[in-house]
């Protein structure tokens, strides 16, 4: 059958205009990339901004040396007391005003001349850059002289002088470590600064300075050094305050690391004893022990609570949304990859899929460790006046199955159980279950089983 040429020349006119749209569709996804990180950038700038403020005031009402140091210089000064004055009135001029800023500024920074120098150089730096000028310094630089103010920004601050965070942690998990290696847990903490750190020399000051006052104050009390973040993602906002300290994984002990130097059973699993300073839970673990507690106490099934949201199954590796909505692992990570709701601008973000739950999934979650979660499958199966005592029998005879040669779990067991046949004898009654308690008891004694079965 012969093709007429027609069909040709049509075949390659579609072929052109395919490619034509190829090439628009591209260059528009460039021009709206451009677009977004310049959005980006705005609020970026925008929030930092009414951060900057907010902490300003909250540090300026709270501030009771100011208070004082421009008490005494109204003593002394006629003109500021009638500014004073009328700005309460709220009568005052412009004069008065700007007196009475003036007067705040001065204590803040310890001299007029000093700040309006500073200030105005690094604007006259940041627009020469802006703007292309040969020879321009950068205004953010870390290098100033000696006898000047230094305005110290981290080297993964952008040319703008606001704090950038990697881009990856808009994706990576900010939950505990679970420490355990089949957690499949393996997401870093990020550390945070909101903004830039302002480093001032300790020279002489006039009287009643507000700065000298603080810097005294500072040499008298030891500060924990802040770690920079990282600076390839500008969307999120960093924090001042110090980062928490990252927490190490626990590894599994291998054979003959017993839990207090007592020999291990070939082939049984191991645990490392951890103190009680090490038993932290997050926030939102602690507000889920808490519902669960509730409603067991008042005869609920808890059945429910402990699957996952999405797969409906009890997975080991849990997490707890703030919402004290239960997810495994894989899960969450399914509902990020297939985040839906949200817009171009501010981005597509996951949400909790139960009803009427508006919680964001890449949020903070909190980890149901292993022993935790093996703790609530047989705390579902219990009565509701289940006591202390019994969970700790519960774990210790678990822990005692899995190294039956450890003395300590030994004597723990046999210190336990004579303690609840001394309650019996003397009628006194057992203390109620506190599930909080006895989740940092599992995490120091219960040894989880390696796979979950539904019960």
């Amino acid at each position: 059958m012969c093709i007429p040429p027609s069909a040709d020349l049509n075949r390659y006119d579609l072929l052109y205009d395919k490619h034509q749209l190829q090439t628009q569709i591209e260059d528009n996804r460039k021009k709206m990339a451009s677009n977004d990180r310049v959005l980006r950038d705005a609020r970026l700038v925008s929030s930092q901004r009414a951060t900057s403020r907010a902490d300003f005031w909250a540090n300026l009402k709270s501030n009771d040396i100011l208070i004082r140091c421009l008490h005494d210089t109204m003593e002394q000064d006629d003109g500021l007391k009638a500014a004073i004055a009328a700005v309460v009135g709220k009568n005052s001029t412009p004069a008065q005003q700007s007196k009475l800023l003036l007067a705040i500024v001065a204590e803040l920074a310890g001299g007029l001349d000093e700040i309006l120098n500073v200030v105005a150089r690094k604007v006259t730096q940041y627009h020469k850059k802006q703007n292309g000028v040969a020879g321009a310094s950068n205004p953010f630089s870390m290098e100033e002289d000696e006898d000047k103010h230094v305005i110290n920004i981290n080297d993964d601050d952008d040319i703008n002088g606001y704090t950038k965070r990697n881009n990856d942690s808009d994706c990576d998990d900010s939950e505990e470590d679970t420490g355990d290696e089949y957690y499949d847990d393996d997401e870093p903490h990020t550390s945070r600064s909101r903004s830039p750190a302002v480093k001032r020399e300790t020279d002489a000051l006039p009287a009643f300075s507000l700065r000298s006052l603080i810097e005294n104050d500072k040499r008298q009390n030891k500060r924990q050094p802040e770690r920079p973040g990282s600076a390839s993602f500008p969307m999120t906002m960093t924090d001042s305050t110090p980062p928490p300290p990252v927490i190490k994984k626990r590894t599994r002990s291998v054979a003959g690391d017993g839990l207090v130097g007592s020999p291990s059973v070939a082939g049984s699993a191991t645990k490392k004893l951890k103190s009680g300073k090490d038993i932290v839970f997050a926030a939102a673990l602690i507000t889920f022990l808490g519902k669960v507690q509730t409603m067991h106490r008042t005869g609920q099934s808890i059945h429910d609570m402990l699957r996952c949201g999405k797969c409906n199954e009890w997975k080991r590796d849990a997490r707890v949304l703030n919402c004290s909505h239960v997810y495994c692992h894989r899960c969450v990570q399914k509902l990020r990859i297939e985040a839906e709701r949200g817009d171009a601008v501010l981005g597509f973000r996951p949400y909790c899929i139960q009803p009427n739950c508006t919680e964001i999934v890449s949020g903070k979650t909190a980890v149901i460790f292993a022993e935790v979660m093996e703790l609530l499958v047989w705390y579902d199966r219990q009565s509701s006046v289940v006591n202390n005592i019994d969970c700790k029998l519960y774990m210790l005879a678990k822990a005692k199955e899995k190294k039956p040669a450890d003395n300590t779990i030994k004597n723990l067991l046999a210190e336990v159980s004579q303690s609840k046949t001394v309650a019996h004898m003397a009628g006194n009654a057992a203390e109620p279950c506190d599930l909080l308690e006895m989740a940092r008891f599992a995490r120091k004694w219960l040894i989880p089983e390696r796979v979950f079965k539904d019960q």
